[in-house]
């Protein structure tokens, strides 16, 4: 998953400090002692494999979550490729792979993230989102869908389906969308643009120009 490297984990000097990882291994090795599940004198004084794997995934998904998508995409790789089965860090490794216009590592990313848990909306919001930044409509349509199927009422599906619709030519399934978001988040300014674009090129000038004006007036209300 994403590019080939070594299998080693990131340099403890450059995605995190080494205090930290140590005391996480300390308060690991403590808990393995106190069950009696440590076998041998040497591990007591060894990070093991999967603590320091924990630790950095820790790191990883706490740097995605702050924006610090370079750092978490370094953490985030490797552990992934050790626990390729674990969907959040996987998720958290897509979306910050898309952040940095890795686009299409972060499909291979989601994509892997879906399989994991088909029903994670999150990774399909994110997912249709890639696809639509590399132009390729049509497979972001197909993931918002199937989104769109287990649960209605998400707003960023509904306007991410809209988006991806519009740029297809499908106007009239990109403003039932675009509708549809707005039913749940009414002050939406964004997608009021969007639909006036939806209906100026369906040349519905009239409702493109209501659409237009609503989303300047909410715009305005937010200064």
């Amino acid at each position: 998953m994403g590019k080939k490297k070594n299998d080693r984990l990131p340099d403890i000097k450059k995605a995190g400090d080494s205090a930290g990882l140590y005391l996480h291994a300390a308060m690991d090795m403590a808990k393995k002692l106190s069950s009696g599940a440590v076998s041998s004198y040497r591990s007591v004084f060894s990070i093991e494999r999967k603590s320091e794997i924990g630790y950095y995934r820790s790191r990883g998904i706490s740097n995605a979550k702050k924006g610090r998508f370079e750092d978490a995409a370094e953490l985030l790789e490797s552990v992934c490729k050790e626990t390729p089965n674990d969907a959040e860090a996987v998720y958290y490794y897509g979306a910050s792979l898309m952040k940095l216009n890795r686009n299409e590592e972060a499909v291979e990313a989601l994509e892997a993230a879906r399989k994991l848990n088909k029903r994670d909306l999150r990774t399909a919001s994110t997912l249709g989102m890639v696809y639509i930044n590399m132009k390729a409509y049509d497979k972001a349509v197909s993931v918002l869908e199937d989104a769109r199927g287990v649960d209605a009422n998400n707003f960023s599906i509904q306007y991410r389906l809209g988006l991806a619709y519009d740029n297809i030519s499908e106007h009239a399934k990109a403003i039932k969308a675009f509708e549809e978001a707005l039913r749940i988040k009414p002050e939406a300014a964004n997608v009021y643009q969007a639909m006036g674009f939806a209906y100026e090129q369906s040349d519905d000038k009239q409702n493109a120009v209501q659409c237009f004006k609503k989303a300047l007036e909410l715009e305005e209300s937010t200064k």
